[in-house]
C-alpha cells in the first residue's frame, strides 16, 4: 500500500463488472458482469476456478447467503446456484416483468427480496420459487435493496430510501402477489412510457411533497 502499485488484478470478463462478493470461508471472490456470467476467483492466487453461465444478459449483483449464491440479471431472472455444479437452479429461478436491478436474501435464507427496473420492490419464498408480496411506492428503477432485522430498506433513482417493516402475514402465501406479476408483463411498456416522459409519471401527495422538498434541498444548496 505504501507504494500505491496494484498488489494482484482479477482479468477474465470481456465487459464491465458489475459486483463482487466474497464466499463465507473467505477463500473465493465472485463477479458479476455484463459480460452476462459470473465468475469464482481463488483469493490466494488470484487464479480463476470456474465461470458459472445461466443468464441470457447483463449480470447486476451478487448475494451471498449460508453457501448460497444469488445472482440478478437484466434478462429479467433472480437465480440461485448450486456451487457444486456451477449451475443454476431451475426450482429457485423468479421471472419478473422487468430487470432485475437489487437483491437481498433474509438472513435464515428462507426469502429472497428483489427490486428492479419496473420500479417495485418483490418478497419470495424459496422453497416454492412464489413471489408472497409486491410492494409498491417507489416511483423509479430499485437500486439497491438491505435487510435490517424485520425491515426491508430500498434505495431508488427516484431519489428517495424508504422503509418496509415486514409481518408474518406478509411471508404467506399470496395470489395476488402472482396476479400483480402477470398485469405487469401483460403491459411491460408502461413503466418504460413513464421513465421517458415525466410528466406521465403519476405521484401520490405524499411522493409530489417528497419531490418538492428535494427540490427545494437543490435550490438551497445553490
Amino acid at each position: 500500500m505504501n507504494t500505491g502499485e496494484v498488489v494482484r488484478s482479477f482479468k477474465d470478463h470481456t465487459r464491465a463488472v458489475e459486483d463482487i462478493v466474497f464466499s463465507d470461508d473467505g477463500l473465493h471472490l465472485f463477479s458479476a458482469s455484463s459480460d452476462t456470467t459470473i465468475k469464482k476467483w481463488d483469493l490466494g492466487t488470484g487464479n480463476l476456478v470456474a465461470t458459472l453461465q445461466g443468464h441470457l444478459t447483463s449480470v447486476y449483483v451478487l448475494a451471498l447467503s449460508d453457501g448460497c449464491l444469488w445472482s440478478a440479471s437484466a434478462d429479467k431472472t433472480a437465480q440461485r446456484w448450486d456451487l457444486e455444479t456451477n449451475l443454476p437452479e431451475d426450482k429457485t429461478k423468479l421471472e419478473h416483468p422487468d430487470f432485475v436491478r437489487s437483491l437481498a436474501v433474509f438472513p435464515n435464507g428462507g426469502y429472497v427480496v428483489t427490486g428492479g427496473r419496473d420500479e417495485n420492490v418483490r418478497i419470495w419464498d424459496v422453497a416454492s420459487g412464489e413471489c408472497l408480496k409486491t410492494l409498491s411506492g417507489h416511483f423509479a428503477e430499485v437500486s439497491d435493496i438491505k435487510i435490517r432485522g424485520a425491515t426491508i430498506w430500498t434505495a431508488s433513482l427516484d431519489g428517495t430510501i424508504r422503509t418496509w417493516p415486514i409481518t408474518e402475514k406478509d411471508l404467506k402465501p399470496n395470489p395476488d402477489a402472482r396476479t400483480a406479476i402477470t398485469a405487469a408483463e401483460a403491459a411491460p411498456a408502461e413503466a418504460t412510457k413513464r421513465r421517458g416522459n415525466k410528466k406521465a409519471v403519476k405521484m401520490t401527495e405524499e411522493e409530489e411533497r417528497e419531490l418538492a422538498e428535494l427540490m427545494g434541498s437543490d435550490d438551497d444548496d445553490m
